[in-house]
């Protein structure tokens, strides 16, 4: 007797309304964040990264993290924001 090959069933049309309505959102998320992407004010700590972390990493490369965190550690004034690594600091 021949082996025939079962076919995997269909999913269930509630599955692919939710499937469809998922990947609608996500694509609508993805393209109202594009469309919105300008920020005018920063809170304190994305100014703290955007300025003190990310902007000499992306001119230097990885390679900049250590004098970040260095620089960091130096200036208390940084202390109230969180660090470059993201670990809490030892006081």
């Amino acid at each position: 007797m021949p082996r025939v090959k079962k076919q995997a069933p269909s999913p269930p049309a509630a599955a692919r309304g939710a499937h469809a309505l998922i990947g609608v959102l996500i694509v609508l998320g993805a393209a109202l964040r594009v469309i919105d992407f300008p920020v005018e004010v920063y809170t304190p700590d994305e100014d703290a990264y955007a300025n003190f972390y990310a902007a000499p990493m992306f001119e230097n490369g990885l390679g900049e993290l250590p004098r970040i965190v260095r620089d960091y550690n130096a200036r208390p004034e940084m202390f109230p924001f969180p660090s470059p690594t993201r670990r809490w600091r030892a006081c």
